[in-house]
């Protein structure tokens, strides 16, 4: 039985045991793709899907803790929807968080990140920061930059903050501004990265990483972005395909994609080639993957039909979405459809959902809407250089160590 509301979810969640911690899934990379920095960025294809055990650790937890946002992105819409009506409800204190960090450490979690919404608009950010360190955790911050001064983001750095992700659609102002529908924050995103990286001498451990969302608006000019954030400071950047297109009103046109595969992607591997070496040699297969004719054809990209609805996807068997109501959504796709939704933590603990039937069954039975759903496709272009840090740290999570 999946839940689709809060009220159903008590008679859906049945409780488990704890998992074993010590089991590591051979899908982490995908998982981590959009997490991880230039510095330790694995390669991997797309797709390799090992069978996993139905009960593994939760390893990764995204966490809502504010469901505005000053931005009003068209491409977010549901999930825009979405966010309003759960506003209304009660939200979950510091306290309440502080619990739902303690029991996701418990199950697992290395990873935290903190996304919206607009995250900086949360009063206690610096608070949920230290939270996820006391516990361990790797920390990380999605923000479009709207609010993040130099003070506000030294603060969150020095409660412990690992690594920023800051989101750049366009090398143009008014592009960058049109996409997310807020006059003035292409300067504001743009200040917010090079303050960060400004930061970095300081702050050696913290990791500046940048995202952009294909679209048929900034397709073409993909070159001068990643040219864009490279002066800008960034060590990589995330490559994203448009997320929960369901009403097909953003949908790529295919002599778009044609265009892109012919002129812009021979720009994009002249790019990475001019990085120094070894980053070229990642960056340019990296950038090669971009809409690939070897994987989905050029009316499955323009239709964002990204798969059949892969068995024993990874995702919902190793994070767990947290929203400020408390809701919590068991892949990235349900913030656009709404359901189902695996329980609220305002009166139901998060190892009880994570081990329970609803949950289980999702992992089993994927919904078709999965098939729209790129989290498996996104594509990180490093920027810089690795420390010797960072590849001996690679080569041991390759290698299981």
């Amino acid at each position: 039985m999946l839940v689709t509301s809060r009220k159903d979810a008590p008679d859906a969640i049945a409780a488990g045991s704890r998992s074993a911690l010590g089991y590591t899934s051979s899908m982490e990379y995908v998982i981590s793709a959009r997490r991880l920095s230039a510095a330790a960025y694995p390669i991997c294809p797309p797709h390799r899907i090992t069978p996993v055990p139905p009960m593994p650790p939760l390893r990764h937890l995204v966490v809502k803790p504010d469901l505005r946002c000053t931005a009003r992105c068209p491409t977010c819409k549901l999930r825009r929807d979405l966010h309003r009506s759960a506003q209304v409800e009660p939200q979950l204190t510091l306290d309440d968080w502080a619990r739902i960090l303690a029991h996701a450490a418990g199950l697992g979690v290395r990873q935290l990140d903190m996304s919206g919404g607009e995250p900086t608009l949360y009063a206690h950010l610096a608070d949920l920061v230290r939270l996820g360190k006391r516990h361990g955790m790797k920390t990380q911050l999605n923000t479009n930059g709207s609010l993040l001064g130099r003070m506000d983001l030294e603060a969150l750095v020095s409660s412990g903050l690992d690594r920023v992700m800051i989101s750049l659609y366009s090398a143009r102002p008014e592009t960058h501004d049109a996409m997310r529908a807020l006059p003035g924050l292409w300067d504001k995103a743009t200040s917010a990265i090079r303050q960060a990286a400004g930061l970095h001498d300081r702050f050696p451990h913290l990791e500046i990483i940048t995202q952009t969302l294909l679209c048929a608006e900034n397709l073409l000019e993909l070159p001068e972005i990643l040219q864009l954030q490279l002066e800008l400071g960034s060590q990589g950047t995330m490559l994203s395909y448009l997320e929960g297109n369901l009403t097909g009103e953003a949908l790529l046109p295919q002599d778009l994609v044609e265009v892109f595969q012919g002129k812009v992607q021979p720009r994009l591997v002249a790019f990475a080639t001019r990085l120094p070496f070894p980053v070229r040699l990642l960056a340019r297969r990296q950038v090669r993957r971009l809409f690939s004719r070897r994987r989905l054809s050029l009316e499955e990209w323009s239709t964002a039909h990204y798969h059949d609805g892969p068995a024993n996807c990874p995702i919902p068997r190793e994070m767990a979405l947290v929203l400020a109501n408390g809701d919590v959504h068991p892949c990235n796709v349900v913030e656009y459809t709404h359901e189902p939704v695996m329980g609220n933590l305002l009166d139901q603990e998060l190892p009880t959902l994570w081990q329970g039937e609803a949950w289980q069954a999702y992992r089993r039975h994927p919904p078709p809407h999965c098939c729209f759903c790129p989290m498996l496709d996104q594509v990180f272009v490093p920027l810089v250089n690795p420390s010797r840090t960072a590849v001996l740290a690679a080569v041991r999570r390759r290698l299981r160590l």
